[in-house]
């Protein structure tokens, strides 16, 4: 056998073994979830300015998520669980909410998050990527957003939206989503029953 030939059998044979390493490096969430990005949610509270402020970030080191009690780590909110009877694999489970209670004058707010995957599935399309913010929010007992997903759909067109951060001021009974597009605001009552795709409107857009 030339050397030119051995060379090109023992390249073969590597890349033979090492595919299935690479393969179950670039789907395992284990990999993903200790290498990043490692999507965030902060909320505030700012009682003087009677205003909640909600913010997804992204960071790509663990050790630059800040360490304040208004931010959790949305992998930090789900578990990685596995079912014999699937023949899909592992699969992303929520676990935990995050959850924010706080005043505004007279008015009690409770702000919960969720992480929120477009798929589960470890595997499966758009699987692999991270997950986003998913917020409820109540106001006294009414239901001022409900499950509201920040990013993370596959396709488009709920892809092509981009919600960086959501602020509820009580002062004007007003909420102001800010997209990758502008800042966009609703009141209560249309906030309510907001859709999601309904969101960057240019009747809503501020200046």
């Amino acid at each position: 056998m030339s050397p030119i030939s051995a060379a090109s059998d023992w390249r073969s044979d590597l890349i033979r073994k090492a595919l299935p390493l690479i393969l179950a490096l670039a789907v395992s969430p284990h990999v993903r979830a200790d290498e990043g990005p490692f999507p965030y949610t902060e909320v505030v509270c700012n009682a003087e300015r009677q205003a909640i402020a909600i913010q997804e970030e992204w960071a790509y080191k663990k050790q630059a998520i800040p360490n304040r009690s208004t931010v959790r780590q949305l992998y930090d909110l789900m578990e990685i669980r596995s079912d014999p009877k699937d023949l899909m694999g592992d699969h992303w489970e929520v676990t935990k909410t995050f959850e924010t209670h706080c005043r505004l004058g007279a008015h009690r707010y409770m702000i919960a998050v969720k992480p929120w995957k477009f798929s589960p599935r470890v595997n499966s399309m758009c699987g692999g990527d991270p997950p986003s913010t998913q917020l409820t929010v109540i106001r006294d007992d009414e239901l001022l957003i409900r499950g509201l997903v920040f990013n993370g759909f596959c396709n488009p067109p709920e892809s092509d939206l981009h919600i960086l951060k959501i602020e509820i001021f009580e002062a004007d009974s007003s909420a102001v989503v800010e997209t990758a597009k502008g800042r966009f605001k609703f009141s209560f009552k249309e906030i309510g029953a907001l859709e999601r795709q309904n969101i960057e409107t240019n009747e809503r857009r501020m200046k």
